[in-house]
């Protein structure tokens, strides 16, 4: 198969700039898509990407709606235990952490939402 199209992904805003400014000094084929991670607790892309994609004429093609497990409805307050073994070890779901403490709160908040208007928090 050819490639046809190529694209960047979790570039900053910065990155792109730099990288399309490349393609074009160097007579490159330029990248026409980004793919970022975007979710409700991972909205970092709303800050300088998605301006600077629609600057450029490029696509968004996002990854990670779930924010990494955190809005799948298995880390809930009521049943935050041991982590199953497809949990990454480390500090990703450390409950100790006040970053992730917080990330608990927005999910409460969240799937009691989500039950009020009759769904998941998945299906939300």
């Amino acid at each position: 198969g050819k490639v046809r199209y190529i694209g960047s992904s979790s570039f900053s805003g910065s990155q792109i700039v730099e990288a399309q400014w490349a393609s074009r000094d160097r007579n490159l084929e330029r990248f026409i898509t980004e793919q970022p991670p975007y979710s409700i607790l991972v909205r970092g892309i709303e800050e300088d990407v998605l301006a600077t994609v629609q600057r450029y004429g490029m696509g968004t093609l996002v990854y990670s709606p779930l924010a990494g497990g955190w809005l799948s409805g298995r880390w809930r307050k009521d049943a935050v235990g041991k982590p199953t073994s497809a949990a990454r070890p480390g500090v990703r779901f450390d409950m100790s952490l006040p970053e992730n403490q917080r990330k608990l709160d927005i999910v409460e908040e969240l799937a009691s939402l989500a039950e009020a208007n009759g769904m998941t928090l998945i299906e939300m």
